[in-house]
């Protein structure tokens, strides 16, 4: 009985292990994503602010 106890708590603890190492990885996995998606916004942000002040220029150059 006692031995059927131990592999049980074992299969258990090993089982909690697991998943939270998958977890993490997954986590991780996303936060790459996440931060990888800022980094696209950013640089469509700064294009964004470079394409508005050319056209403030060529209008404030033509009235």
């Amino acid at each position: 009985m006692r031995r059927f106890l131990v592999t049980i708590t074992a299969i258990f603890v090993l089982r909690i292990v697991i998943i939270l190492y998958s977890n993490s990885v997954v986590g991780q996995t996303k936060l790459e994503d996440v931060k990888a998606k800022l980094a696209g916004n950013e640089e469509r942000s700064i294009v964004y602010d470079q394409l508005s002040d050319s056209i403030s220029k060529m209008v404030g150059g033509i009235g």
